[in-house]
């Protein structure tokens, strides 16, 4: 090994150290803001759960120009996500419940089955900021 790049090496080390260091710092500067936006948008779901606010999904600021959007109880999906032992229920269901099993219907069928239980049966609010260039 050249001394040069065991320096190199060190020297590359010691600024993934600091930047490493640096984000952990903001990670925790971060962490009381995520639950105080968290409280925040409890506050506005219990709001919004009131019949007035009934047709309303979505809300717009002004002062930015970005706006909240609504998700309603039974009306949107969590992100598509399937567990190795999940998917291995879902194979096995499939393949009790047909004779002719294909590829594609096993596709089907865990699509399908799986997409119903993504409903969710909360309300949740996304904060859409538009793209500033």
């Amino acid at each position: 090994m050249a001394a040069e790049d065991v320096n190199n090496l060190r020297e590359a080390v010691s600024r993934y150290r600091t930047v490493d260091d640096r984000i952990r710092d903001l990670n925790r500067q971060v962490y009381p803001l995520r639950e105080q936006r968290k409280i925040t948008e409890l506050e506005i779901v219990d709001i919004l759960r009131q019949p007035q606010f009934a047709t309303v999904t979505k809300l717009d600021i002004r002062e930015d120009g970005s706006s909240i959007k609504i998700k309603k109880p039974q009306m949107w999906k969590s992100a598509w996500s399937l567990s190795k032992g999940e998917m291995r229920t879902l194979i096995t269901q499939y393949f009790a419940s047909t004779n002719a099993p294909t590829a594609e219907e096993c596709y089907r069928f865990i699509t399908e089955t799986h997409d119903r239980t993504l409903v969710r049966d909360t309300f949740s609010i996304e904060r859409v900021v538009p793209d500033v260039e």
